[in-house]
């Protein structure tokens, strides 16, 4: 009996700071669960669970339909957080609104500061697009070491 391997979802980041954001501890909760929606292959049910919580988190609200920056529709929700040294964004989730898989994670500024204070309110900082959800249980590839 082989055990369960679980890749992570296939996830393309881009980001402007050369680097990602860190969340503030007041944007914890929701940072948190967006980034497990996002980055982590779990079920419906832990999905589901993690939508729930993050629909009851105060400051989280619905934006109605967007599209990615791949150009997929879906709906997003949104919250706003501070960022030590580098101000405040706006973390916006997308989603398939039929499935609840996940297509995107954005972070747009809204009051940038520090090595970001170049950008402009409402500009795309970040973002990572989930691209290939999946779970499976093959072996994972061989580790392949240089010869010395």
């Amino acid at each position: 009996m082989r055990a369960s391997t679980v890749r992570p979802p296939t996830v393309s980041e881009e980001t402007c700071s050369g680097g990602s954001l860190k969340s503030s501890a007041s944007g914890a909760a929701a940072s948190d669960n967006v980034n497990l929606i996002v980055t982590v292959p779990v079920s419906r049910a832990v999905r589901g669970a993690a939508y729930h919580v993050l629909a009851g988190l105060p400051g989280v609200r619905a934006l109605g339909t967007v599209t990615d920056q791949r150009g997929r529709s879906g709906q997003a929700v949104a919250t706003t957080e501070r960022q030590a040294g580098q101000g405040t964004f706006e973390v916006r989730l997308i989603f398939d609104p039929n499935t609840g898989a996940p297509l995107a994670r954005e972070y747009r500024a809204v009051a940038p500061a520090g090595r970001l204070a170049w950008l402009k309110a409402g500009q795309l900082s970040s973002y990572a697009l989930v691209l290939a959800p999946e779970a499976t249980d093959d072996n994972p590839p061989a580790v392949i070491t240089p010869s010395r």
